[in-house]
């Protein structure tokens, strides 16, 4: 996995424009995609002091892609015209250089708008946003995902943002009109949450299933215990839930900052935060804190993603930098913010 070499953060240049999706693998592999249109496969050796891309793959042509998503060594990509490309890539840091063009394993046509993807916790189930739409594919014995979804949910209208739990019993749904969705497996209506006020861009489980996260335009985190959502007995009752105001400190608080992805932590103990403003936010969800700030990329952020160890936390944005910070070293520090040189 990866070791930060500097004490706080090492900063990665190899994309020609913005950092439009990052992920880990279950191996903590870090794949980036910008809308320079190249996915990048960063590696680091025990003997080099800067991560490079091993591999630079052109998986499309314009307007890109709309989603990432990782099942173990697999990489799937969703793109707007209605399609997706999935990679068996496990292999792909220590291969030979691959051509740009180098095809994927399998290809899936699923409608048109396709602007979400998410993996079952056991890889046999693909998500799918699509036409408004929620496409559950499943995959057969070959280990082939079906173009043919197995449910159709078309109650859900502008969906934005999906994500499975981590028994992957439930899915939820967050939408452009600002309501929070949660289906089962085979795609049958459980609760729908209103009054988030503002469309939500991401939604995420915690990894111990306890908790459930949303983030919205209007700048503010909501957490909601699983458990509760699924006791109450009416979608019309009222929900508690912990808020966090993802607003700057002080210092920047007369700033509009958005948050543009949110993500958990392994040990489900903290929330991280990427902000419009360039900004990293780290929540902890046992005091509702927000424990640091992180600054160093120039401008807004558009992606996060913590590696399997939760050692490090990979950061992209408009700058076109990727930055990875060493969670333990700046957990371990006084200050409550930490910043880049």
């Amino acid at each position: 996995l990866w070791q930060v070499k500097e004490t706080q953060y090492q900063s990665l240049a190899g994309h020609g424009d913005a950092i439009a999706h990052l992920a880990f693998n279950n191996e903590g592999q870090l794949f980036s995609y910008s809308k320079d249109l190249w996915l990048n496969v960063w590696q680091q050796q025990d003997d080099q002091t800067q991560a490079v891309p091993t591999q630079q793959i052109r998986p499309d042509d314009k307007p890109g892609v709309s989603a990432m998503a990782t099942y173990k060594q697999e990489l799937a990509l969703a793109f707007p015209a209605g399609h997706i490309k999935i990679w068996q890539a496990g292999n792909w840091a220590s291969a030979d250089r691959l051509p740009a063009d180098y095809p994927s394993n399998q290809r899936l046509d699923v409608g048109t708008s396709t602007a979400g993807l998410a993996y079952s916790p056991d890889g046999q189930q693909l998500a799918v946003i699509s036409n408004s739409t929620i496409k559950l594919l499943q995959r057969d014995p070959a280990g082939q995902f079906s173009a043919e979804p197995t449910a159709v949910v078309e109650s859900i209208h502008q969906p934005a943002a999906i994500a499975f739990s981590p028994d992957g019993k439930l899915i939820a749904v967050g939408s452009a009109e600002g309501t929070l969705t949660l289906i089962n497996a085979e795609g049958d209506l459980l609760k729908t949450i209103e009054g988030h006020g503002a469309a939500i861009v991401d939604t995420v489980f915690s990894p111990d299933g306890q908790w459930l996260a949303a983030a919205s335009e209007n700048r503010r985190l909501e957490l909601w215990s699983v458990s509760d959502l699924l006791s109450k007995s009416s979608n019309s009752e009222s929900f508690n839930s912990k808020s966090f105001n993802s607003g700057v400190d002080s210092l920047f608080s007369t700033e509009q900052t958005q948050i543009s992805q949110i993500t958990f932590t392994p040990d489900s103990q903290l929330l991280v935060s990427a902000l419009a403003d360039g900004t990293l936010s780290i929540w902890e969800l046992s005091s509702q804190e927000r424990l640091r700030t992180l600054w160093g990329h120039d401008s807004a952020l558009s992606a996060v993603a913590v590696s399997p160890d939760g050692q490090v936390i990979a950061s992209g944005g408009r700058d076109r930098k990727i930055i990875l910070w060493n969670l333990p070293a700046i957990l371990a520090q006084d200050e409550v913010t930490a910043a880049c040189a």
